[in-house]
């Protein structure tokens, strides 16, 4: 529909939060920012990161762009996956660290470690599909990440607080 063209379509440097009720079709916007950005703003690779709250969700988008979009331009992740991602690319070690431990060694190095800050210098759009669902310590990593992130970066941020499981 239109609200959801209009959130599909914005500008890569727009800051969108939508809040959205249930059966409304945010995993379909999503899927179609991602293919806009991609498609019409040319975001490639590493430039456009989506966090979902599951692995599931993270499955569905990927799903979704794979079906709607000519290729998978973003990088699709869960936030526990990105803080092992981040700080092994940073030559962290998180063998025997679990989930919550990971988050806050990823916290820890956000603001100190310049290995890990250059990783997100180049995201230039960050999509967060469910986030009432993002509480607790990865709800400190999500901002964190969100002041880390270059000031020019735009970010799209869809959710239901009425759907929040916690």
């Amino acid at each position: 529909d239109e609200d959801q063209r209009r959130v599909a379509e914005g500008a890569t440097h727009e800051r969108l939060y939508v809040v959205a009720g249930p059966g409304s079709g945010k995993t379909e916007t999503v899927s179609a920012r991602l293919t806009h950005l991609s498609e019409d703003e040319e975001l490639a690779g590493d430039s456009l990161l989506v966090i979902s709250f599951s692995r599931a969700a993270v499955e569905a988008v990927q799903r979704r762009q794979r079906k709607n979009a000519r290729h998978t331009a973003a990088w699709v992740t869960t936030l526990d996956s990105l803080a092992s991602r981040i700080l092994t690319d940073a030559g962290g070690d998180v063998t025997g660290l679990g989930f919550d431990d990971r988050i806050k060694a990823l916290l820890k190095a956000l603001p100190d470690n310049p290995d890990v800050s250059s990783q997100l210098a180049s995201i230039e759009h960050l999509i967060v599909d469910e986030i009432q669902d993002v509480v607790g310590l990865r709800a400190e990593l999500l901002v964190a990440l969100l002041r880390t992130l270059p000031s020019s970066t735009g970010f799209t941020l869809l959710g239901d607080p009425l759907q929040g499981i916690y």
